[in-house]
């Protein structure tokens, strides 16, 4: 509660974004608050702190964090029956972020996955297409991100050697940056859209 009427205004930019802007040029922080799925950096708390800067870090929820994909999978055939789910490990996910592996059809995917049945791929005739690879297009915010930070030092922890500690961060240079299979999508929103738009 305030005596003097005080005016609020938050802005969805994302954790990169926001810690940026409440750092600002260290001794005149652009916000006064905000909120971000990862603390400041040790570095940066401790210069504000030294230019005279009070910081006060309060943790607020826990939050469970996902891999999405839009993989089409073929439907359940028996009535009742449920799709085939997909199962993924982390060094897989850190592989296909890596560029590592390409298709869903990959060996050790079809490994962990071994009812997963992909829509048979026609050609301009309508007759199975030679090739029945089915290509992985990887998304990614673009933006810098918490989100990004969490995904990418689970990554790290859990499969360092597909993972390494320079690709965690809320902006990393994403291996697979140059790819025709990759997008980059600003906000939560968006790359949920890119998701679904693109099977």
């Amino acid at each position: 509660q305030t005596k003097i009427p005080t005016r609020a205004t938050y802005r969805s930019t994302g954790s990169g974004t926001g810690q940026r802007e409440f750092i600002g040029n260290i001794t005149h922080p652009a916000n006064d608050f905000g909120a971000s799925d990862y603390p400041l950096s040790s570095e940066n708390y401790n210069q504000l702190r030294n230019a005279g800067q009070e910081v006060v870090h309060l943790p607020v929820v826990m939050a469970a964090y996902s891999v999405f994909h839009s993989v089409p999978m073929n439907a359940a055939e028996e009535p009742g029956q449920l799709p085939t789910n997909l199962n993924l490990t982390s060094c897989l996910i850190a592989r296909i972020y890596q560029g590592d592996i390409v298709s869903w059809d990959h060996p050790d995917i079809r490994e962990v996955n071994p009812n997963l049945e992909l829509p048979l791929q026609l050609d301009f005739y309508g007759k199975p297409a030679e090739d029945q690879s089915f290509p992985i297009k990887v998304a990614a915010r673009g933006d810098g991100s918490g989100t990004t930070v969490i995904f990418t030092s689970y990554l790290h922890k859990t499969c360092p050697e597909h993972w390494g500690e320079d690709l965690v961060n809320s902006r990393p240079n994403w291996p697979l940056a140059n790819s025709d299979n990759f997008i980059a999508a600003d906000g939560t929103s968006d790359l949920l859209s890119v998701i679904t738009d693109n099977p």
